[in-house]
């Protein structure tokens, strides 16, 4: 059996002791009238470990009605009809943050795009801003060429300190970063000369004339410099001011036009990679940029956004799908419940039947024993005119109530009505809320 342990008769005899009983009461008694005591004891026994079983039964016919009595059916399917009334609002208020999101970046974007719109008109600009796509590379190309000039620079300047090599570089470094910046001052001249306001345009060439003017004095003055060590190096400072002041292209010697030569090549490199670097219309470049980015910004926002509503819509859908396969879990449950109750009455009534004749046999062992007891101890033949005992069990005609069975009948018909009638529909209607969500149309 499943769950429920026949007791066999052979247990029986051990537990009632049956052997030494009879055979302890012939000798006592010196009588060969069956009595049927140790029957009616064993009958007894019996009945006690049928009763643990039925116990057993019930527990276990408890357990299978739980749901039953629960209202867990019920909730299923009120919780699929309103997962539309219970979920969507909340999905919504998330797109609709989401859209708040996208919405602010479009409206950045837009603000962008009319700035630079409104530059270019008043601007009278038709070309499209030129600008390098990685400054930084050109501060590379800068730096490098500082560094570049520094070092060509420090040979010829390596006599005016005392520290030889290593103190020219420094000297030339310092030429060369100032070279930097009147080239700086140049380009921006350069793009100021060809702003459309003529009082811009005239501040952009007095400084773009500046820095270049600045520029040759320095090249120049460098020259001269070179030149002046070769005479009298403590001196060399002030014969370089005046020898600039006096006769400024009457540099001495090849060496100093080849440093003064340097310089100048190292400015027009300079100049040619910041004219590079940012459109040469002042501001034009900065407006260009700004809303380039913006756009772009607004782009990775609308795309994040998109792929979140569509998770969302997902995660949805999900929702009313976890929520039908909980009512499909309970009504398959319910239905092996109803099998369970069904197996469990049959395999308790094949257990009473094993029971009985179980107990049929043991009286049969009992009887036969007394017999042949009789005879070895009182040479006499047994009386066992005395019926068998009756073996009796309460009745239990079914495991589940009139009413109970009634309630099973009544939970499937309402899972299956819900199924075939009612979920297509609610389904379709839920999955038509859930396409109908998305960004708003301000933010497309």
């Amino acid at each position: 059996m499943k769950i429920f342990d026949v007791l066999k008769s052979e247990s029986i005899l051990t537990n009632t002791d049956a052997n030494r009983v009879i055979t302890t009461t012939l000798q006592n008694q010196n009588s060969e009238i069956y009595d049927g005591v140790i029957e009616s004891k064993g009958r007894n026994t019996v009945q006690d470990s049928e009763g643990n079983s039925r116990r057993v039964l019930l527990s276990r016919a408890a357990s299978h009605k739980e749901l039953l009595k629960s209202g867990k059916i019920e909730s299923a399917i009120s919780k699929l009809k309103q997962v539309k009334h219970r979920a969507l609002p909340e999905g919504k208020n998330y797109v609709d943050a989401i859209s708040k999101e996208v919405k602010e970046e479009l409206r950045a974007k837009n603000e962008k795009e009319a700035s630079l719109s409104k530059f270019r008109e008043d601007n009278k600009l038709t070309h499209s801003a030129s600008y390098s796509e990685n400054p930084g590379k050109v501060w590379g190309y800068l730096i490098l060429a500082m560094i570049l000039e520094g070092i060509i620079n420090s040979f010829f300047l390596s006599k005016a300190s005392e520290f030889g090599l290593v103190g020219g570089f420094a000297l030339a470094f310092a030429i060369s970063f100032v070279n930097l910046a009147m080239a700086l001052g140049f380009v921006i001249g350069l793009q100021y000369f060809r702003h459309i306001k003529s009082g811009t345009s005239l501040a952009g060439a007095v400084g773009l004339i500046v820095s270049f003017l600045i520029m040759c004095a320095v090249a120049l003055l460098v020259g001269h410099y070179r030149a002046a060590l070769d005479d009298n190096i403590d001196s060399a400072s002030s014969m370089a001011v005046n020898n600039l002041m006096a006769e400024p292209f009457g540099i001495a010697t090849f060496e100093s036009w080849l440093l003064t030569a340097v310089t100048i090549g190292i400015f027009i490199f300079f100049v040619i990679k910041l004219i590079f670097k940012d459109e040469l219309y002042p501001g034009y470049g900065k407006i260009t940029r700004e809303t380039i980015a913006a756009r772009k910004a607004y782009t990775s926002k609308k795309s994040q956004a998109m792929k979140k509503v569509s998770q969302i819509k997902q995660e949805l859908n999900q929702q009313f799908e976890t929520a039908h396969e909980e009512l499909n879990i309970l009504a398959k449950t319910l239905e092996e419940d109803s099998e369970a109750l069904d197996l469990l009455y049959q395999d308790y009534q094949s257990y009473l039947t094993l029971q009985k004749s179980e107990f049929e046999t043991f009286c049969e062992i009992c009887r036969q024993r007394f017999s042949h007891e009789c005879t070895n101890i009182l040479d006499k033949k047994a009386d066992l005119s005395k019926p068998m005992p009756t073996l009796e069990f309460s009745e239990l005609k079914n495991l589940i109530s009139s009413d109970e069975a009634a309630l099973f009948k009544t939970k499937r018909e309402a899972i299956n009505e819900f199924q075939f009638n009612e979920l297509e529909a609610l389904r379709t209607e839920y999955q038509n809320a859930v396409n109908d969500i998305d960004l708003v149309k301000e933010t497309t």
